[in-house]
C-alpha cells in the first residue's frame, strides 16, 4: 500500500537535508494512499518490467504524482514553489542577462502581463518567438498571469512552417525581440510571421514604455496574477514540425502542463539544490515541460542556453 505525505519534507524534524528542503513550521500537508496491490499484480501489470524492484518503484512514484495538485493554474504552481523555497531564491539564469530570484521573476512578468493585456484580448492565442534566455521565461509567466495562450513559434522550421502556425492558431500578436532576430538572422521568419497576418511585439519597445508606476505596482502585486486562473484552461499552444504536412498545433491546458512536470518529478530526484541546464528551446515539448516547467513549479534553478549545438565549446 503505498503512502505518500506530501509536504512532510520541509517540517522542522525531517531527515532531509535543509538545502534540499527548505524548513517551514506550518507546512500544507495532504496524504495520498492508493489500493493495496501485491508484487505479481504490479508486474503483471507491465510483463515488460526488468525486476520486481522497477515495478515498485513505480507504484510509488505513481502514489506521489497523485498526491500533487493538478487543479490549478501554472501560475500558482510556480507561485507556491516560491512560497515554499523563498521569494529570494534564485530559479532562472542565462548567459547574459544574468539570474532572477522569485520576487524579481514575478515583478518582471506582471510589468509584461500587464502591457500584454493593453494589446491583447483573453484567452487570445499570443506567438513567443524568443530563444532560451530569461525573457521567454518572463513573457510565458506574463501570458500565463494575464490569462492568455503562449503560442510558442518553432523559428528553425522555416517561414512557410511558420506562416501555416500563425494562421492556424489564429496568431494576432507575437512577442519577440529585434536582437535576437538580429543576431539569428530571422529577417525570413519575421516576414512570415507578417504575411501569417500577425504583427510584432518587441521587447525593446515594451521595456521602453515602462513607467515608474507600473514597476511600484509589479513590487506590491507580484503574488497576484492579474487574472483569474483555471487549471483547465489552454495555457500553451506547441506546434508539430511539419514534416507530414502543414503544422498542427497542439494546445496544451495548464492542467496537462503540470501534469507532465509532476509526472517527471515523480521518477527523478532533484531539490532545490540543484540546477537544471536547458539548452532545448522553449517550443520543444520536453524544453518546455522538463526544461523550464519542471524547474519552476519545484524550485530547483533553471541555466537556460540557447542551443543545444553548441557541443564543441
Amino acid at each position: 500500500v503505498p503512502i505518500f505525505v506530501a509536504g512532510a519534507r520541509t517540517l522542522p524534524v525531517s531527515l532531509t537535508p535543509a538545502d534540499k528542503a527548505p524548513r517551514r513550521w506550518f507546512p500544507s500537508l495532504s496524504i495520498s494512499v492508493l489500493e493495496p496491490m501485491t508484487i505479481a499484480e504490479l508486474v503483471a501489470r507491465n510483463p515488460d518490467q526488468s525486476s520486481n524492484t522497477n515495478a515498485l518503484f513505480d507504484r510509488f512514484a505513481e502514489a506521489r504524482l497523485f498526491g500533487s495538485d493538478l487543479d490549478r493554474g501554472l501560475f500558482l504552481a510556480i507561485r507556491d514553489a516560491a512560497d515554499r523555497v523563498g521569494a529570494s531564491h534564485p530559479i532562472v539564469e542565462d548567459v547574459v542577462s544574468g539570474t532572477l530570484n522569485y520576487r524579481k521573476l514575478f515583478i518582471g512578468a506582471r510589468v509584461l502581463g500587464r502591457l500584454f493585456e493593453a494589446v491583447t484580448a483573453p484567452n487570445e492565442a499570443v506567438g513567443v518567438l524568443l530563444p532560451n534566455a530569461n525573457g521567454v521565461v518572463l513573457s510565458l509567466v506574463g501570458l500565463l498571469s494575464a490569462s492568455r495562450v503562449a503560442a510558442m513559434i518553432n523559428y528553425t522550421a522555416g517561414p512557410a512552417s511558420v506562416t501555416a502556425a500563425v494562421r492556424t492558431a489564429e496568431i494576432r500578436t507575437v512577442v519577440s525581440s529585434r536582437a535576437f532576430v538580429d543576431k539569428a538572422s530571422l529577417a525570413d521568419i519575421v516576414a512570415a510571421v507578417e504575411e501569417g497576418g500577425a504583427r510584432l511585439l518587441w521587447l525593446e519597445d515594451v521595456r521602453a514604455s515602462v513607467t515608474v508606476l507600473d514597476k511600484l505596482a509589479a513590487a506590491l502585486l507580484w503574488r497576484w496574477p492579474l487574472q483569474p486562473q483555471n487549471a483547465a484552461k489552454p495555457a500553451v499552444i506547441l506546434f508539430t514540425s511539419g514534416s507530414e504536412g502543414t503544422p498542427k498545433a497542439v494546445v496544451l491546458s495548464h492542467r496537462n502542463l503540470l501534469a507532465n512536470a509532476m509526472q517527471a518529478e515523480a521518477r527523478i530526484t532533484i531539490s532545490p539544490a540543484d540546477i537544471l541546464l536547458n539548452v532545448l528551446p522553449v517550443f520543444h515539448s520536453f524544453g518546455l515541460t522538463g526544461g523550464t516547467i519542471l524547474p519552476l513549479v519545484t524550485g530547483v534553478k533553471l541555466f537556460l542556453y540557447p542551443s543545444p549545438l553548441h557541443y564543441m565549446l
